[in-house]
């Protein structure tokens, strides 16, 4: 039996990521012998880039025990992983190497002292991308991880997925596998997260904060609106065909926020649904308020959203007045009932 670039098989292989940016990288999983750590240290070089971090996915000895000797060739990097992989670290490098992989590979590997901090709960930026570790439980053991690039949409999956060779099994008993199948979702879980805190974190409060401000004005919705736009009310649709008439709409609305006394948006329902990786949509009940907490208006809106190569742009709209609590009983109503 051989790997699928048709090498023999001396172990079950690992794979390390380069992830670039335009001046710095990112090493994900370090490899453990002399010979393929010497590789990917090359490699690193050969980039052209700075190493800026490495990060494990995971405790397995194979996926970490070079990064001390890549970071003495490139010491400027930071070595993270999440607290629980640090703790099986500490395990693999003593008991670990001790009984297995000093055993099966003997004078292979060099000193693999514990160099990795606790990442950060937000994790990292890279250029200013956000580098995310996201824990998904037992896989090929306890307490992996997958790193989320999101703005590339990247996944790096460490031993989550295996690519035509066998999975590592030995501590899959007493319900490993199940759980290792229940990993697989992640990136639905990763993806929705991702476009939620876009939405209710982002885009929302910079909507609010220059919709009370009358000396900002509408251009910042370009970061989040996509071109063309549709919108659909009651009323009828229309298509907003270029920058102009995006914002041209939006202005419309904080004018007359703003003469009413608008000073901030309450959440009264949400629902986020993930299409595919790149596609989604959000239902919301907007209640506009006065700083007063009286209510100027509130509404029900339907966003479609995708994810282009700028990062997540709403791409049509549907809203409608409402009275109501819940999202459920808002799409209820009738079109043509006069909720305002």
């Amino acid at each position: 039996m051989r790997l699928p670039d048709g090498s023999s098989i001396v172990s079950s292989p690992v794979a390390s990521t380069l992830v670039l940016g335009d001046n710095d990288a990112v090493l994900v999983d370090p490899p453990f012998t002399y010979e393929q750590i010497d590789r990917v240290r090359d490699w690193i070089a050969r980039s052209g880039m700075r190493l800026a971090y490495i990060y494990a996915t995971h405790g397995h000895g194979d996926h970490w025990f070079g990064a001390d000797r890549i970071m003495r060739r490139f010491p400027g990097a930071t070595a993270y992983a999440t607290e629980t992989t640090i703790a099986m670290m500490h395990q693999q490098s003593t008991v670990g190497r001790a009984q297995r992989w000093d055993v099966d590979f003997p004078g292979l590997i060099p000193e693999s002292p514990v160099v990795f901090e606790p990442i950060p709960a937000r994790g990292f930026t890279l250029e200013g991308r956000q580098c995310q570790a996201v824990g998904v439980g037992h896989t090929d053991t306890n307490d992996t991880t997958v790193l989320h690039v999101a703005s590339i949409g990247l996944m790096v999956a460490g031993d989550i997925a295996y690519s035509g060779v066998h999975q590592y099994l030995l501590e899959s008993r007493g319900g490993g596998i199940q759980a290792w199948l229940a990993a697989l979702d992640i990136e639905t879980e990763a993806v929705t997260a991702e476009v939620t805190e876009w939405f209710f974190e982002d885009y929302l409060p910079t909507w609010v904060g220059v919709g009370k401000a009358a000396d900002d004005g509408p251009g910042f919705i370009l970061d989040y609106w996509g071109v063309p736009l549709y919108d659909y009310h009651p009323d009828g649709g229309q298509w907003a065909l270029d920058g102009d008439s995006v914002t041209g709409r939006l202005n419309i609305t904080h004018t007359r926020l703003r003469a009413n006394g608008y000073a901030y948006t309450e959440v009264v329902d949400r629902s986020v649904r993930l299409y595919h990786r790149n596609g989604a949509a959000i239902e919301v009940i907007w209640s506009r308020r006065r700083a007063d907490d009286t209510e100027i208006e509130r509404l029900a809106v339907h966003f479609e959203v995708i994810h282009t190569q700028n990062g997540w742009r709403i791409a049509a709209i549907q809203r409608r007045f409402t009275h109501a609590e819940s999202l459920s009983d808002a799409w209820a109503a009738a079109d043509d009932e006069d909720l305002r």
